[in-house]
């Protein structure tokens, strides 16, 4: 099962990163890269754009996974090539092709202020803003807004998965809470299963890919039960013109509608997967959590809420618009009504769905070894 990360989650560690390194078998994210791919070329622009430098600083913890080939920047193995002659697994010309339509889609129009003039050159400009936009965690919609509705198109063409944040479930004092795009987002769509499960919250690479390891049994058979659910569950609620596998890798014809009895059933074995891997990581916790990993950071951990659902590939744009009007408005929280994209206009074809994950920490008690590890922490 490939995950498609969004690079903000990356930058700042965050949970939906964090859950897609243990859940996915694999991981896609947009990386913005020089033109020239190679040593040379990065050495370069980390000499040029010091927020650069720090964007990628910021992605050392990741590297064990990138090394591992558990996470990538493109839908095949690297190649060093201008990036002129990029293959169309590359995440960077569905994001180029976003931010076109945020100057050019009629329906997205109040967000075509936003857009930069020219966004992707100069190169150093390029690298500079959006770098810049990562490390302060996407305040600019001409950046943020391309990059989300990017990588949804590139999972939705390929049948993945996209990895969201619910945001904070009680945001403590001082703490950024849950945003209006991402309030608005979550009116949209439709709820196809849910399930709880124990991640990693801070760690490097090598802890992530140490877990995986020791508890490969479990993600396995989570990871082959979700996908199924998934897959039951999309063809439950298709056409039959429509009724395409969007998860297998080899494109082979979707298998005979199923009917709601067994949807049903396959979620209560994702459910009791999720089980499965609960047991075994709480195992493995006791030694692992509040030790040190290779960076001499203070591993944690804590359960989230996974949420897959259903919804529009335009959900980036249209939740943005929805923020725009409730921000302007300074009315309440976002309704369906607001967060809904408008009517197709004539002769424009269905927009395509995708499908999501949504994350969100949980208000759980921490396991007893954790307790105990903050009981034993150093001043």
């Amino acid at each position: 099962m490939t995950l498609v990360v969004s690079p903000y989650h990356i930058t700042l560690q965050e949970l939906p990163a964090m859950t897609a390194s243990l859940l996915g078998a694999r991981l896609i994210t947009y990386m913005p890269v020089p033109e020239q791919i190679d040593r040379a070329g990065v050495r370069r622009a980390m000499g040029t754009s010091p927020r650069y430098l720090r964007l990628l600083e910021s992605w050392r913890w990741a590297a064990p996974l990138f090394r591992a080939g558990v996470m990538s920047s493109l839908d095949a193995p690297a190649r060093s090539v201008p990036s002129s002659h990029l293959p169309a697994t590359d995440p960077l010309l569905s994001v180029r092709h976003a931010e076109t339509r945020l100057g050019t889609d009629s329906r997205f129009s109040e967000l075509r202020a936003f857009r930069h003039a020219s966004l992707f050159s100069p190169e150093r400009t390029y690298l500079d803003t959006v770098a810049s936009d990562m490390l302060k965690a996407g305040p600019d919609p001409g950046v943020c807004v391309p990059i989300a509705a990017g990588l949804d198109a590139f999972a939705a063409t390929r049948g993945f998965v996209v990895v969201r944040s619910g945001g904070a479930p009680a945001p403590r004092a001082g703490t950024p809470g849950t945003s209006l795009a991402q309030r608005a987002e979550g009116v949209l769509g439709e709820t196809v299963l849910s399930f709880s499960m124990p991640v990693l919250s801070a760690a490097d690479g090598h802890s992530i890919l140490d877990v995986r390891e020791e508890l490969r049994q479990e993600l396995d058979q989570l990871r082959e039960s979700l996908q199924d659910a998934l897959l039951e569950a999309r063809a439950a609620s298709a056409s039959p013109s429509q009724r395409t596998d969007p998860l297998s890798a080899d494109g082979s014809p979707a298998s005979a509608q199923p009917q709601a009895g067994d949807v049903v059933s396959s979620q209560a074995l994702v459910r009791e997967a999720a089980q499965q891997y609960t047991r075994a990581f709480d195992v493995l916790a006791k030694d692992m959590l509040g030790a040190d990993d290779q960076r001499g950071r203070r591993i944690t951990g804590c359960t989230v809420s996974v949420v897959c659902k259903r919804m529009s590939v335009d959900a980036a744009f249209v939740s943005s618009v929805a923020a725009m009007r409730q921000a302007g408005a300074r009315g309440g929280p976002p309704t369906p009504q607001s967060g809904r994209r408008s009517p197709a206009e004539p002769g424009r074809p269905p927009t395509p769905t995708m499908l999501t994950m949504v994350i969100t920490q949980m208000n759980v008690r921490p396991p007893r070894a954790a307790a105990r590890a903050t009981t034993q922490a150093r001043p």
